[in-house]
């Protein structure tokens, strides 16, 4: 492997109407190995532990003349964002290159207060004294990250085999994940029940809780 092609597509941005949030990913891969003057798309970090990119610092401004929630009230025009592509040459050829361990993240109302999806550590840029803090439960000694008291994840990340499957069915604006998906305690518990997000599946979910 002599190059790294990611695409990234927004859908939707919520949660309160004036947040500014950022998007990057960390690479399992130090920093040496990236060849940081031909990188194109995201702008490489330097300064941290591993190859960090900021692929936008504002996810509004790929919503061109949009205020406020994007895609998250019931009632509004779907508004969609252009694709983007990075390219990111190595300095080293490499045999593998783990996507299960490809850290994306997003960042809001500043560069320092990161949220990763559950059990993946922050990168060197985020203000730890954040970690801890009210409802999350962060212990790094026993590798808990981004998770609150009741175990639920900060985030949360649903594979497709190809961009042509559909999409997770994510909430609409102010409800959650909890009144959407009637199964997704139960999951969090057990971890037993995979079949939670398929909307297909009769009792699965609360459609008036659904974007």
């Amino acid at each position: 492997i002599t190059s790294i092609k990611l695409r990234f597509k927004p859908i939707a941005k919520g949660a309160a109407a004036y947040t500014k949030i950022g998007f990057g990913i960390e690479l399992p891969l130090a920093e040496s190995y990236i060849d940081a003057t031909k990188v194109m798309g995201a702008t490489f970090e330097s300064g941290n532990s591993k190859a960090t990119f900021v692929i936008w610092e504002d996810v509004s401004r790929l919503f061109p003349n949009i205020n406020g929630f994007v895609n998250t009230e019931k009632g509004t025009s779907f508004v969609s964002a252009a694709e983007v592509e990075i390219t990111i040459p190595l300095t080293i050829p490499v045999d593998n290159v783990s996507m299960m361990k490809f850290n994306p993240f997003i960042f809001v109302n500043g560069r320092s207060r990161e949220i990763h999806l559950p059990d993946f550590a922050p990168t060197s840029k985020m203000d730890r004294t954040l970690l801890g803090t009210k409802k999350d439960c962060f212990d790094e000694s026993k590798g808990i990250f981004y998770r609150m008291e009741d175990m639920f994840c900060w985030a949360l990340d649903f594979p497709r085999v190809s961009a042509n499957e559909p999409a997770w069915r994510y909430p609409k604006e102010r409800s959650s994940v909890v009144k959407a998906y009637k199964k997704y305690n139960e999951w969090v518990t057990n971890k037993t029940d995979l079949s939670w997000f398929d909307p297909t599946i009769s009792g699965n979910v609360n459609e008036e809780e659904l974007y």
